[in-house]
């Protein structure tokens, strides 16, 4: 009593009320059993965690917010935080998949084995889709007097995030077609096939039928991007009148002339004039002439040497999709 008379007489009652209870609660606490289940410190707990950073998986990875963490084995989920980050407990400790998604990336998965431990910390990189922004298919047809040749055509335009889209192919199921592209950038792709590069033994086959464009990653990832059709071939040709047959001018600004071509649909031409030797070398050239002309004049000098005085045209129909036909070469020798 003489104690807490003491401290009554300098702190009070209250204070020397508050000492005794700490006192007590101190003592208490020292050789109490760490029973409560949510305490960190009890060994026999069993609320255990999973905890991570999801990040892009580009050559600077960037963390990624609202992405989709799914336990499947006691369904639960949690979202990243802006940061990445994400923690998610869990009340049982069987091994499993945790499962990441998120719009416009790949899902992705992550083998959780927790050995013994209360908490397991991950860090999944997760991969950006491939987007296609561009894609043309279309076919062209070259007439010549000995043959005529088929040929289809492939553009592809992807935009990658991660940047790593080590190649494109080109599938089509029904004729049997899977091809690869050649990449001209890290986004561009093309590739022109002949008829029989593709075993077809029709061309119009290919008319309707659906080409997959699929991406593949220098990890091996496949990807579907999208999807076209053909939905042309012209094989009608456009018939030249003069000059050809070797006709000898005397003027190096020729005056052109074909029969009106009316295919039925949209179209324009474009005209062009080589040098007739082993390696042509394209000497004029007029585009997006309108589909009711049926005459083009030259307007520059073609150039003519003793040795290069001989030269031959063509001229193309295109329709809107860019699928092509080109008539016979007409050929001309210019005198001056």
């Amino acid at each position: 009593m003489v104690f807490f008379n003491a401290i009554h007489q300098k702190t009070g009652f209250r204070a020397g009320f508050l000492l005794l209870f700490l006192v007590s609660f101190i003592w208490s606490s020292c050789d109490a059993p760490r029973s409560n289940p949510l305490d960190p410190e009890n060994p026999s707990n069993r609320i255990y965690q999973i905890r991570g950073t999801v990040l892009s998986a580009e050559t600077n990875p960037r963390p990624l917010g609202g992405v989709t963490v799914f336990w499947p084995n006691e369904n639960l989920s949690t979202r990243s935080s802006d940061d990445g980050s994400f923690i998610l407990p869990c009340e049982k400790r069987l091994p499993g998949w945790l499962v990441f998604t998120l719009d416009g990336y790949s899902s992705d998965s992550v083998m959780i084995n927790w050995s013994g431990e209360k908490s397991v910390t991950v860090s999944p990189r997760m991969n950006a889709l491939p987007v296609l922004g561009g894609l043309n298919i279309y076919s062209t047809v070259r007439n010549k007097y000995s043959n005529t040749e088929f040929l289809l055509f492939f553009e592809v335009t992807l935009t990658d995030a991660d940047d790593d889209i080590d190649s494109v192919k080109i599938i089509c199921a029904p004729l049997g077609i899977e091809i690869g592209l050649t990449k001209q950038t890290a986004s561009y792709f093309e590739g022109r096939f002949y008829d029989y590069e593709l075993n077809l033994t029709e061309f119009n086959d290919v008319i309707g039928k659906q080409f997959l464009v699929i991406a593949v990653t220098k990890s091996g990832k496949i990807y579907q991007v999208g999807s076209s059709t053909v939905l042309r071939v012209i094989r009608d040709e456009i018939e030249v009148i003069t000059p050809k047959n070797s006709d000898t001018l005397t003027t190096q600004t020729p005056l052109l002339n074909w029969n009106r071509f009316t295919p039925g649909f949209s179209f324009t031409y474009t005209i062009e004039i080589y040098t007739d030797e082993t390696e042509p070398v394209l000497q004029w050239k007029k585009e997006q002439v309108s589909s009711d002309e049926i005459f083009m004049q030259v307007d520059t000098l073609l150039t003519v040497t003793p040795n290069s005085d001989r030269f031959f045209w063509v001229i193309w129909c295109i329709d809107e999709y860019k699928n092509k036909s080109r008539s016979k070469p007409a050929g001309f020798t210019i005198r001056l």
